[in-house]
């Protein structure tokens, strides 16, 4: 994925807003989209962030089995178990995808998500601006990338 493309979401993220009253949640997240907006795009919002909030849990708790069953890019799921043991190392909390983020299809299937890692350490918090790369079929999306140089 190129760096632009990161750029954009993160971008993305920074510039988009709620267009409705509500506020997303953990249950109902919102995602804007920097290309267009498919016909299933509810439905892609819902597997890419029930995938980035597993994995975020996984890497709070050191969850491998998780890991390995969502991030299919060995390189990429070698440095988020890193990025997990570091957190924990300075005992994370609350480790969580903030529930509004921003997609971008690349192919068919496989789309890119600029997204924010929180969650509390000890003397401080984690708010990280991310970006990923997953494959989505049906329900379900897996990591098969990421953007290099990034806490990820």
């Amino acid at each position: 994925m190129t760096r632009l493309l990161g750029a954009s979401l993160v971008a993305g993220i920074l510039l988009s807003g709620c267009a409705g009253t509500l506020l997303p949640t953990r249950q109902n997240p919102s995602c804007s989209w920097d290309s267009t907006v498919p016909s299933n795009a509810s439905a892609i919002c819902s597997a890419v962030y029930s995938t980035l909030n597993t994995v975020a849990h996984a890497e709070e708790t050191g969850n491998r089995a998780t890991m390995n069953r969502l991030i299919v890019n060995v390189a990429v799921r070698r440095r988020i178990m890193a990025h997990g043991r570091a957190l924990r190392a300075q005992h994370v909390q609350n480790l969580h995808v903030v529930p509004s983020f921003t997609l971008a299809q690349i192919h068919a299937k496989t789309f890119g998500a600029g997204f924010y890692l929180n969650g509390d350490i000890r003397g401080g918090r984690v708010n990280a601006p991310l970006t990923v790369e997953l494959r989505v079929e049906g329900k379900r999306a897996v990591i098969v990338n990421d953007q290099p140089g990034q806490e990820w």
